[in-house]
C-alpha cells in the first residue's frame, strides 16, 4: 500500500476534536477505489479553487474541513482499496 508520509502544515484555526476523539477514518473497497493525482492535489489544498472540478471539489472540501478542525489528512491506497483519515495534530 502507498501511504502519505509527508505531514504538511495544518492550515486554518485549531479546534480540538470532541473529548476522546483523535481520528476519524473512511475506507473504500472495490474495482474503482483509487485516488487520482488530481484528487490528491485537492485533498492537500494544492489545487486553486478556480481549477476545481466536479471530480475534485469533494476532496478539496475534505481538506479544508480537516484543516479547520486542526487535523491532518492521511491516506493509504492499494489495489482496489483506499483509506482516508483525519488525525488530530499534536499542537
Amino acid at each position: 500500500m502507498k501511504t502519505n508520509t509527508d505531514p504538511k502544515p495544518v492550515l486554518g484555526r485549531k479546534k480540538p476534536l470532541p473529548q476522546g476523539a483523535n481520528r476519524s477514518s473512511s475506507a473504500t473497497i472495490g474495482e474503482a477505489a483509487a485516488l487520482s493525482p488530481e484528487t490528491v492535489a485537492a485533498l492537500t489544498l494544492v489545487t486553486p479553487v478556480d481549477a476545481l472540478t466536479s471530480l475534485t471539489v469533494q476532496g478539496y472540501f475534505a481538506g479544508v474541513l480537516a484543516a479547520s478542525l486542526g487535523c491532518l489528512l492521511v491516506w493509504a491506497a492499494g489495489p482496489r482499496r483506499v483509506r482516508l483519515a483525519a488525525v488530530a495534530s499534536a499542537d
